[in-house]
């Protein structure tokens, strides 16, 4: 991130906190810190204000969802993969994000971590069921290869 943006983003952050503790209950506050902490990379600050939104308002929930899903994809990137492959499976956890608000496939990403990169798969295969349970295809050739390396059908 060039210095530009991220001065930009730090005094945005500072604005946002400073709102935030004089109208603690405003979840569009909360909201704008979260983003505005994703943007700058910040996980534990967006997670926390996030976090804080959902208290509030239902959309905490989503924003949590597709946060982690972004850092799963950062993760990735950096080849950092089983912290990609947690960041993955938290925003399962919080429901998946959609293909609208994050572009990454929070599950299928996750399978293939664990199936290629960090060989978790007991943690792929309950990916996979989560992915069966809300009809979210998988590529079959990645189902075949985690079949053929845990040893297991399901």
């Amino acid at each position: 991130m060039d210095p530009t943006t991220k001065s930009w983003l730090d005094a945005a952050a500072s604005d946002f906190e400073k709102a935030a503790e004089n109208d603690p209950k405003n979840s569009l506050t909360l909201d704008r810190l979260g983003l505005t902490y994703e943007q700058a990379g910040e996980e534990d600050e967006a997670v926390r204000a996030y976090t804080q939104e959902w208290a509030l308002n239902r959309l905490g929930k989503q924003r949590l969802a597709d946060a982690y899903c972004f850092f799963g994809f950062r993760h990735q990137q950096q080849k950092e993969f089983a912290a990609a492959a947690a960041a993955y499976q938290k925003s399962t956890e919080f429901g998946t994000a959609d293909d609208k608000s994050c572009p990454y496939d929070a599950l299928g990403n996750g399978i293939e971590i664990y199936t290629i990169e960090t060989h978790e798969y007991d943690k792929a295969w309950e990916m996979v069921h989560q992915a069966q349970k809300v009809n979210r295809r998988i590529p079959p050739e990645l189902i075949e290869r985690l079949k053929k390396e845990s040893e297991r059908t399901h």
